[in-house]
């Protein structure tokens, strides 16, 4: 009997040791903050590097992107888990087999006959190159600009094409908008909103840009979209449009700091899912 309350004391006690310790690992899942970095320049040669990391060194994610070409990293306690892309194990082969020298007199006298010939050849001066313009390479790069043009155009067009739309929709929605019971709902939702996005957001932005769509009055337009962000005014950012440029581009550095915690998801959720209204919307939409 006293052997069996021993038995049964040891289970309690590692019971209560895997409780606390699935406990700790949920309260450090949803208080340990997730900080995220990203470095970039767009100059010349485009780079960035974002990286997020969970505890220190727990779990890290990285990525690197240099002019088109993407490489990933995922490290689990400082060990690489996922790599991208994944890297080929090449055997090398290494052969140092030196094959003996045997060359007769004959053959050097045939490769002392060789070189002399190369010699006086080199030193037969070289008429300069004229410089050649090429029409075809004119063209090329002509229907590279206009190419770059149409599909910018086309790019703005299909975003103006998905805002009509989305405005054809906001009758309906102003009418759940304007409806006394859904107007709690709406505020409550705006205000979850505002709240992820000053917990979520960047603590530190950096930037210094400048850009052009190759038309005007557009890059006007898109300065005018930019400038209600007040994202803009509470950080050291600085845009700068061009309007004499004609193409399309994008220059500058950037850099880009904050953290999430899991929490703050957590609760914001709770709270829009115990309210009604937002729940009677749902059902509504669902419909």
């Amino acid at each position: 009997m006293h052997i069996l309350l021993l038995i049964l004391k040891i289970i309690g006690i590692l019971l209560l040791i895997l409780l606390g310790l699935l406990l700790l690992f949920v309260l450090a899942v949803l208080f340990a903050p997730v900080r995220y970095r990203a470095d970039g320049t767009l100059l010349e040669k485009k780079k960035a590097d974002i990286s997020a990391n969970w505890l220190l060194f727990v779990l890290r994610v990285a990525c690197s992107i240099k002019n088109g070409e993407v490489t990933a990293c995922v490290r689990l306690f400082g060990i690489p888990v996922f790599t991208y892309p994944k890297r080929k194990k090449q055997k090398e082969k290494q052969t140092d087999t030196k094959l003996p020298d045997e060359t007769t007199e004959i053959e050097k006298e045939i490769a002392y006959f060789t070189e002399e010939k190369k010699s006086d050849a080199d030193s037969v001066p070289k008429l300069p190159e004229l410089p050649e313009n090429d029409p075809k390479e004119q063209k090329k790069k002509q229907k590279a600009k206009h190419r770059k043009k149409r599909d910018f155009r086309r790019m703005l067009t299909e975003i103006w094409q998905k805002l009509k739309q989305i405005i054809k929709n906001l009758a309906h929605i102003k009418e759940m908008i304007y409806d006394e019971s859904n107007r709690s709902a709406f505020s409550h939702e705006c205000a979850e909103i505002r709240y992820l996005l000053r917990h979520f957001g960047p603590r530190k932005l950096k930037a210094d840009l400048t850009f052009a769509t190759g038309d005007p009055a557009r890059t006007g337009q898109l300065l005018g979209v930019i400038c209600i962000f007040p994202v803009i005014y509470r950080n050291e950012v600085s845009i700068v449009p061009d309007f004499e440029t004609d193409d399309f581009h994008i220059r500058g550095t950037f850099s880009v700091k904050g953290r999430i915690r899991l929490i703050h998801a957590l609760g914001s959720g709770i709270r829009i899912w115990r309210d009604k209204n937002i729940r009677k919307i749902i059902r509504k939409i669902r419909k």
